[in-house]
């Protein structure tokens, strides 16, 4: 009786642990598929989990409704980001423009100047955080997928020129030591922007009369640049 009892116990158990598991079957999959599995609202999966329980239909339906606000307002926070961004950088170009024009001003006091030129150091500021945020924007509203042939060396050469100025300011000693001129196949506006952060920090945090020394080596598919 003890082993009939026991055998029968037995097999109550494993036949709840998988009548269980095959009723719980569609919760698994929305938790998993609908939640856990979920990086990007953007990519998410409205598809329902096929189930005949109307409490789970009603729990999918529910994570779908609460994931498409969760969407919206995420768009709606990448809309208003550039709609802000590229309505600020108007009147930073004007007042920037402004400065410059007083600062050609004949017979201004020094003091003045001083003054202009901190506004206008606080203006550049402002508009490379503004800058930045219309990146972000770009990046996430997926604007930069086009690829094409990029130089490393042609890129460094015409950063090179932009920032020449400000490298003569502080007498810094630039060399462009690259084995070769490497090329590949990716965003050229995303590189310009990566190498030009680079290099403007070098120059930023550099010393008076230092050097600037950028160098790379290809090692197999990839590429190593030291600056």
């Amino acid at each position: 009786m003890l082993i009939v009892l026991f055998v029968a116990l037995l097999i109550t158990l494993v036949t709840d642990y998988f009548f269980s598991n095959f009723l719980l079957k569609p919760f698994y999959a929305i938790i998993d598929k609908k939640i856990n599995l979920v990086n990007d609202p953007s990519h998410y999966n409205y598809d329902n989990i096929p189930t005949s329980t109307d409490d789970f239909k009603m729990l999918d339906n529910s994570v779908n409704s609460l994931m498409k606000k969760i969407n919206n307002l995420f768009a709606l926070e990448k809309q208003f980001i550039a709609n802000v961004s590229h309505e600020l950088l108007t009147p930073i170009s004007v007042l920037s423009t402004r400065f410059e024009n007083m600062l050609n001003t004949p017979e201004m006091p020094v003091a003045h100047e001083n003054k202009i030129y901190a506004s206008l150091k606080t203006l550049n500021r402002l508009k490379l955080v503004i800058n930045s945020l219309l990146l972000i924007s770009k990046v996430e509203n997926n604007q930069y997928l086009k690829t094409e042939e990029i130089s490393l060396k042609e890129e460094i050469e015409d950063i090179y020129e932009d920032l020449e100025d400000r490298i003569a300011d502080k007498n810094i000693v630039f060399k462009l030591a690259l084995t070769e001129d490497f090329q590949f196949i990716g965003n050229k506006a995303l590189i310009h922007t990566l190498l030009m952060n680079v290099i403007n920090n070098a120059i930023k945090y550099n010393i008076e009369k230092g050097s600037i020394e950028i160098s790379g080596e290809k090692k197999g598919t990839s590429i190593s640049f030291n600056h």
